[in-house]
């Protein structure tokens, strides 16, 4: 233990203490359909009940949802600079957690 003339503790801080504690680094906020819930009451009628006008069934909503779910997975990809056709769940993970926590992708477990 090392102190100064008061006796005082010098401490020199571990580098293992600055990156546990550090705030992640400044984020910039979601946008577009990224800040809005998926509305299922959206979902239009598709294929022969949309020429008859009838109101959309479950495949309907089924359909709108996963559309949906694909365009906002492509924006939330382009919005953390990742490839929009990247399908690697574990890629978006690793840069969400980054955006969040401040701990690099390319971390060690």
């Amino acid at each position: 233990m090392n102190t100064d003339d008061s006796g005082a503790e010098n401490r020199r801080p571990r580098p293992s203490d600055a990156t546990a504690t550090a705030p992640p680094k400044s984020k910039r906020p979601l946008t577009g359909r990224l800040l809005k819930p998926i509305d299922l009451s959206g979902a239009k009628p598709r294929d022969v009940r949309a020429q008859l006008a009838l109101a959309p069934d479950e495949s309907d909503v089924l359909a709108y949802a996963e559309d949906e779910f694909g365009a906002r997975a492509a924006e939330l990809n382009e919005f953390l600079s990742l490839p929009r056709d990247a399908r690697d769940p574990e890629q978006t993970a690793k840069a969400l957690i980054e955006r969040e926590f401040g701990i690099p992708r390319d971390a060690q477990n």
